[in-house]
């Protein structure tokens, strides 16, 4: 194997190296660039390792077959060691990558055919011109579809089952690939025909592309719907919780022109016991006067408004479902949050606390609230509740009891929240008590919340 062999190797590998480190720099674990050195290197060596084979190995297209998974899962591994992504998040976009270094083989290729009637049999000068012309020309659009698309599906729908199923994609292509488009690339292999040099990898390249740019515009924009479906169906939660508080409102009015009716009445009464010398009757009938108006008094649990709808609303249902509600509410009346997010997270978790406490069949039904400010840039949300003792769990996320085998919409949201504000949550149960806390902060956001 020659120098010339060598940096052609390189040469080729290299974008694919790149366009992984911009895209995801910022989601390396610490330290951040000493991990992206090791990576970086170890996955070169693997590479020249296979070119040391391909060069100096008889070779067929088995050999081809084995030498490219055996590179490309080595830097499956690497890369999901460094990133902290699932193994089949990292299979799908290491693939994704050496898809475009074979692209960029191709390409360089067919200008070499067309410009010199053969194809290379080695490193050269014009090779290596065209390589890199190929490289400047599509590297800002590889960039931006890892960026914009790729990045964007691998954070946002980490909870769907499509990264189960999405490595039968790169496996499948590359194994095309190695079957059908690089025995007419190769001088190494036969070559059928002259069209096929010139149509056959073109097609390979744009069907390559738009599979993946369509399966992940599917993941994303299906994301994004059941996000726009929780954000709607939280508020009609507090559209209904609002309804609710109108509906207290105005039985509080009626009940107080009733009494204030009743006035007359009243002073009729005391009228009475105060001829009959009654103190004790007297006393008996103001105590109860005055607690009729206590009840009057609207409930407000803290001077956020928002928030104080939310609580409202479940704990009048929960009162109404039997269900004893307590509380420990200390706000102000503006938080360094989101109210879309606070009452996303709130409402979430008072709604799957209900809907608990409604499943019991026996036993003691309660749940108890507990949310704290913390010197301003920090809000703990504590939600425990009693339960039927049945939690329904797989690869290490809750599952929810509306949907088979599916991962609640509900939890999904509630975490992207928490990473959001750089937060902490936590999930504990035993056989009676289901018990979330949930801490955020206003100093920034994190790459990932852990799951529960």
């Amino acid at each position: 194997m020659t120098p010339d062999n060598i940096s052609n190797a390189l040469l080729f590998i290299t974008p694919c190296i790149l366009v992984l480190y911009l895209t995801f720099s910022d989601h390396l674990r610490a330290p951040n660039h000493a991990t992206a050195a090791v990576s970086i290197t170890a996955f070169m060596f693997i590479d020249l390792g296979s070119t040391y084979i391909y060069y100096t190995k008889p070779l067929t297209t088995w050999t081809m077959i084995s030498l490219s998974f055996a590179a490309m899962l080595s830097g499956v591994v690497l890369f999901c060691a460094a990133s902290g992504y699932s193994f089949a998040q990292s299979l799908f976009t290491v693939a994704i990558a050496m898809c475009y270094t074979d692209s960029i083989y191709v390409c360089s290729s067919q200008i070499h055919y067309f410009v010199t009637g053969r194809l290379p049999e080695s490193a050269s000068m014009l090779k290596t011109l065209s390589t890199l012309a190929v490289v400047l020309l599509t590297f800002p659009f590889i960039l931006m579809f890892f960026k914009r698309l790729l990045r964007t599906a691998l954070d946002t729908t980490e909870h769907l089952a499509f990264w189960r199923i999405s490595w039968g994609i790169p496996m499948c292509n590359r194994l095309f690939y190695y079957l059908a488009i690089f025995p007419i690339i190769s001088q190494k292999l036969p070559v059928t025909g002259v069209n096929d040099i010139y149509f056959i990898p073109i097609l390979w390249i744009l069907l390559t592309f738009f599979t993946y740019t369509i399966a992940l515009k599917m993941v994303v924009e299906a994301t994004r719907n059941a996000k726009l479906q929780e954000e709607l169906h939280i508020s009609e939660a507090q559209a209904a919780a609002r309804q609710k508080q109108s509906e207290m409102i105005q039985q509080r009015v009626e009940e107080t022109m009733r009494i204030r009716h009743d006035f007359r009445h009243t002073f009729i009464a005391l009228k009475a016991c105060l001829d009959e010398n009654d103190y004790d009757g007297m006393e008996a009938f103001l105590n109860r006067y005055i607690y009729s108006l206590d009840s009057l008094r609207p409930i407000s649990y803290c001077d956020n408004v928002v928030i104080n709808t939310i609580v409202s609303y479940y704990a009048a249902l929960s009162r109404d479902n039997g269900i004893s509600f307590s509380h420990s509410v200390q706000l102000n009346e503006n938080l360094p949050f989101s109210d879309t997010d606070t009452c996303i997270i709130l409402g979430n978790l008072l709604e799957n606390a209900v809907e608990a406490c409604q499943r019991q069949t026996q036993e003691y039904r309660h749940i108890r609230l507990r949310l704290h400010a913390v010197h301003g840039c920090a809000l703990v949300i504590i939600v425990e509740n009693s339960y039927n003792g049945m939690v329904c769990r797989k690869d290490n996320a809750f599952l929810s009891t509306k949907a088979r085998n599916r991962k609640g919409i509900g939890i999904s949201s509630i975490l992207d929240i928490v990473s959001k504000y750089n937060g902490v949550p936590q999930f504990e149960y035993d056989e009676h008590v289901f018990k979330v806390s949930i801490l955020l902060n206003c100093s920034g956001s994190s790459k990932k919340a852990p799951s529960p």
